[in-house]
Parts: structure tokens; sequence; C-alpha cells
């Protein structure tokens, strides 16, 4: 894997600008646009320039013979391999839907399911915020959502 040091100003210039391109470009006009909304493909696409970049992190395979340690303490690292394995797939779950703004519960009469948060990326997969309260639950974190009332007061300040 390569450090963003190791890459030249032009390349960086180039990611940035890949970027910039996926999260605000309507490709209809080609102008930029700040209102642009993203779904949950756009995390894809950012994470696949910055993959062809060689910026992808390497597989990070932890050892409990591992004179430097792990990146959480041994008593927290699963002994069976497949529970460490969902393990980090319910962190993978969680970091992506936390990269698109997290959850939050919609306000609104007769709503099927109101007290249930869904994720900003994507308000029509209810059953994926509630999905991503239960991961939190299993990897002991808060889950990062809040009242789409309060979601609507953020926007207004910027």
């Amino acid at each position: 894997m390569k450090q963003p040091s190791d890459l030249t100003r032009e390349e960086l210039e180039d990611i940035v600008s890949q970027v910039r391109n996926i999260l605000w470009k309507d490709y209809s006009t080609d102008a930029l646009d700040p209102d642009r909304s993203w779904n949950s493909e756009t995390i894809e696409w950012v994470s696949g320039v910055l993959e062809d970049a060689g910026l992808k992190p390497d597989r990070v395979v932890h050892s409990k013979s591992s004179a430097e340690g792990s990146a959480a303490p041994e008593a927290d690292q699963p002994e069976d391999p497949r529970v460490a394995a969902m393990v980090a797939a319910l962190q993978a779950f969680v970091s992506t839907i936390e990269a698109t703004g997290g959850c939050i519960r919609l306000a609104g009469e007769g709503r099927a399911g109101d007290d249930l948060p869904v994720p900003v990326g994507d308000e029509s997969w209810s059953d994926l915020g509630h999905a991503y309260v239960l991961a939190c639950q299993a990897l002991g974190r808060e889950p990062m959502v809040r009242d789409e009332d309060d979601a609507d007061e953020d926007d207004s300040v910027n």
C-alpha cells in the first residue's frame, strides 16, 4: 500500500479531482452541483479511485505473537477465525454506514417503524438502518443516529 506522501503533487491533484467529480459533478450538464445527493454507491466509487491509486490498505492480519501488539487488546481479539471474520465484517458495515452520514429517524405521521433509523445514504432502506443498530450493539459501539429534525437544523446552519 502506498502512502499519500508517496504520490506526486500531480497524482494527488488528479485523485482529488476524481473524488470531487464523484461527489458533486452532474454528468448530464458537466457542472458541479453542491446539492447533489449521494447514495451507497458513492463511497464505492471514491474507494475505487483510492484503490486505483494504490492507497487501499493492505489486509491486516493480527497475530497474538506479534512483538508490536495488535490494534485491540488481546482480550478483545476473538480466537475463532470465523468470529474474527464476523467482527471485521460488522466493523466494515458500520464504517460504511457512518461514512455516508450514519442514520436518521424520519419524522412524519403514519410511517411504519418510526422508531427505527434509516441510513442517510439511502432512506428507503429501513432494514439496513436496523441492521446497523444491531451491528453497533454487537460491537459495543454507540450508533450514529440523529432525528430528522436535528439533521434539518444542521443543514440550515451551513
